[in-house]
């Protein structure tokens, strides 16, 4: 069945790629980085192409740059999501969505981290003279 194994085009080839073998995905310029366990392939398009034809299995966007396998999420920690070692940052536009998938539960609302409010710089007053 080819539901579980995506064809990705490379120059004048088709190099076929387990989907459960796919740790993440990286965008990179025009490129896209496909990791697995045991190679990473680069193919030339865009995050959002491969995210719908990997859609309802098991992706998540979680950045701008970055795809992940929840079936390969080792931990989740301040804002971040760690993908076979490497330590990828959840956007906040991605959190709400990713938490829910994380947890299971659609309806959860969970409100994105918030900066903290930026470092005023004193003003030095000088005296009269």
């Amino acid at each position: 069945m080819y539901t579980k194994a995506l064809f990705v085009r490379r120059r004048d080839e088709y190099e076929r790629v387990d989907i459960s073998a796919i740790h993440y995905i990286e965008k990179q310029q025009n490129d896209c980085l496909i990791v697995t366990a045991e190679k990473t392939v680069s193919v030339f398009g865009s995050l959002t192409a491969l995210h719908e034809r990997l859609g309802g299995l098991g992706f998540c966007r979680v950045h701008q740059s970055y795809l992940v396998s929840m079936d390969h999420v080792e931990r989740v920690k301040y804002g971040q999501v760690t993908v076979r070692g490497k330590r990828i940052p959840i956007g906040d536009l991605y959190a709400k969505s990713f938490y829910a998938l994380l947890v299971r539960q659609p309806d959860v609302e969970i409100r994105p981290r918030q900066k903290p409010p930026p470092i005023r710089k004193r003003s030095k007053k000088r005296g009269l003279e």
